[in-house]
């Protein structure tokens, strides 16, 4: 009997070839049912399509034919796939170089998403510092706590795939570019900052954490189809400003989820992730500062700014105006009820949502600091609304007893405290943790479970645990560590 595809996967996301020494390569195609169980492709209908043939074309088998070397990196071509007309969960990029690279790609497959790198590239040994910086964890953290984050939204059924895409030449190869693959670019020749899958600074080389969180945002938010028709005001700096900013908003929603709680990373990725990422804090801090010293100009507004407002606003409200912000964009499939058709009615759905996490109506505040024109017409429309889809979603707050981060306080939680406790007096030891703690320091060198920071586990942690302990599957009360 006839099985249908459920998923499709093309295990090959790049394909490098080379018109001089490698001019044609095959692309692997894995199907699966509902159950999981892999089906054979000679039982299905694979079809393959090139989004440019100028560059690379491919046949009915999944053989890839290069003819060109693009000069940009938005000239190169992908392959999508379907069987019996189910889509692939992925493309793959083709990259056509004018010479062979020499260069092999390897599979380094996490829980959500796989890298596919080579090992080794100009003397790099990237599979050393993947697994030294613990990049494919830590990208799996960062993208669960985003799809929390920004909500309920539709990513994918498969693995969210991210390559390096090496290109010959500048300009070739992008630094990053969203999708699935999720394109990392490395520019084949350059000694060194010539990647943004890594920080190729021959004296400290460390990942590029930012550009990876920031591309996955892009994925998350873009699967919202309300965030998507948000974009549609008549001003394209202002839709970029609002892309570029809210994907970077994902990923401090990322960098916050991961440093208040590290889970398995140890120090050495947390500590990176947070330096890297409040660099670019700062950054976007100084750009909101400049703005605001050249009179706060809206039409000036780019994805930094935007970015510096999203922190200003934290310093003063708490992570609850980020969340309740992605809030205003869900339910993922419904789209926005109201027609963001003039930039003063995005600036205006913008500022009522921060207003509805706040408890108040914001409009002098960003009126006054910020220069957001604000359309009051459309605003007794829009308020009702974001108040609604604000409301619609749950915050919990992470509270420090909650050592799972699972958003309650129980006995899974009592049994890791169990596991931390070293008794009065006695100091823990990061580098000998007690078995089963299974609890790494965070980027401050403080461990969870000593919830009074005395340098301890012991009663008085246990007390403080004790008045959060709901001993049922409830979500922490918030307030129980005042």
């Amino acid at each position: 009997p006839y099985t249908p595809p459920a998923r499709v996967t093309v295990t090959t996301p790049l394909l490098m070839l080379s018109l001089a020494d490698r001019p044609t390569g095959m692309l692997e195609v894995v199907i699966r049912d509902a159950d999981g169980n892999i089906l054979s492709n000679a039982e299905h209908v694979l079809t393959f399509r090139s989004t440019n043939e100028t560059s690379a074309t491919v046949d009915a088998s999944g053989l890839v034919t290069a003819h060109w070397a693009p000069v940009y990196e938005w000239q190169t071509a992908y392959v999508e796939v379907r069987a019996d007309d189910v889509m692939a969960d992925n493309a793959a990029v083709i990259r056509v170089t004018q010479h062979d690279l020499g260069l092999s790609h390897q599979m380094f497959p996490g829980q959500h998403v796989a890298y596919y790198l080579p090992p080794v590239i100009e003397g790099v040994d990237l599979a050393c510092l993947t697994a030294h910086y613990q990049v494919v964890e830590a990208t799996d953290r960062a993208y669960a706590a985003q799809q929390a984050g920004v909500g309920d939204v539709y990513t994918g059924k498969g693995l969210l795939y991210l390559v390096l895409d090496v290109g010959e030449g500048p300009g070739t190869a992008p630094c990053g570019a969203s999708g699935n693959p999720i394109r990392l670019g490395w520019e084949f020749g350059k000694p060194a900052h010539n990647s943004c899958y890594i920080i190729n600074d021959p004296e400290n080389r460390t990942p590029q954490w930012f550009v990876i969180f920031h591309e996955i945002g892009h994925n998350i938010t873009a699967s919202c189809n309300a965030f998507n028709m948000y974009l549609w005001s008549p001003s394209p700096g202002h839709n970029t400003a609002y892309s570029e900013g809210l994907a970077s908003l994902a990923a401090l929603w990322a960098w916050q989820d991961i440093t208040t709680c590290p889970g398995n990373l140890g120090p050495l990725a947390i500590t990176d992730i947070d330096r890297h990422i409040r660099g670019m804090m700062s950054a976007w801090r100084q750009s909101l500062a400049d703005y605001r010293a050249r009179g706060a100009h809206y039409d000036n507004l780019d994805p930094d700014i935007v970015d510096g407002i999203l922190l200003d606003l934290n310093d003063r409200y708490g992570p609850k105006v980020w969340f309740d912000l992605f809030s205003t964009f869900l339910p993922s499939p419904e789209p926005l009820p109201c027609a963001m058709d003039t930039v003063e009615k995005q600036a205006a759905w913008f500022v009522a949502a921060v207003s509805a996490s706040a408890g108040e109506d914001l409009r002098a505040l960003f009126r006054g600091e910020y220069g957001f024109p604000i359309d009051d017409a459309a605003w007794s429309d829009i308020w009702p609304i974001v108040q609604a889809r604000v409301t619609a979603r749950t915050w919990r707050p992470r509270v420090p007893p909650d050592l799972n981060c699972d958003g309650h306080v129980d006995t899974t939680d009592f049994a890791v405290f169990q596991a931390c406790a070293t008794g009065p007096g006695v100091p823990y030891n990061p580098a000998d943790p007690p078995g089963g703690c299974g609890l790494m320091p965070d980027a401050n060198g403080h461990v969870r479970a000593d919830l009074d920071a005395d340098g301890d586990v012991d009663q008085g942690d246990f007390g403080i645990f004790q008045r959060c302990y709901s001993g049922a599957e409830q979500p922490a009360d918030p307030d129980c560590t005042s």
